[in-house]
């Protein structure tokens, strides 16, 4: 199976707000992948940290991807640990379907359950695996 690897660096981004990040990709991922997956997620707090993390992809297709009866655009979601500075973890192998392979950036929004866009965040690292 042919597959292409992601990785997203906020620090690399000079990202202000690492919960809010867009990514522009110099060339299109190839049309024969359609489907992608959050394979790890490492996550460093400054501060105060919430009980859970979704992390929102705006390049996912809403109308075949629901959360509690609703379309969503979150790709998983993440229990955080409120003792720990740093969070790394690996969501379930759940391969996504795009909405298009026609797009040259992604934005990546991480929010509480509320749908508040995190505070507190010093870095996060993204490992995206997109498939056929």
């Amino acid at each position: 199976m042919k597959s292409f690897h992601l990785t997203i660096d906020s620090l690399a981004l000079s990202a202000q707000n690492p919960s809010d990040i867009t990514v522009y990709l110099e060339k299109k991922i190839p049309s024969y992948l359609t489907r992608v997956s959050g394979k790890n997620v490492i996550i460093s707090y400054s501060g105060q940290r919430d009980s859970i993390c979704y992390i929102h992809c705006d390049i996912l297709n809403r109308d075949d991807n629901v959360l509690n009866d609703e379309k969503s655009d979150v790709l998983a979601i993440i229990p955080v640990n409120a003792t720990k500075k740093y969070i790394f973890h690996k969501p379930a192998s759940i391969y996504k379907d795009l909405k298009s392979t026609d797009f040259t950036s992604i934005r990546i929004v991480l929010t509480d359950r509320d749908n508040v866009p995190l505070k507190h965040l010093a870095h996060i690292i993204y490992e995206l695996e997109f498939i056929m």
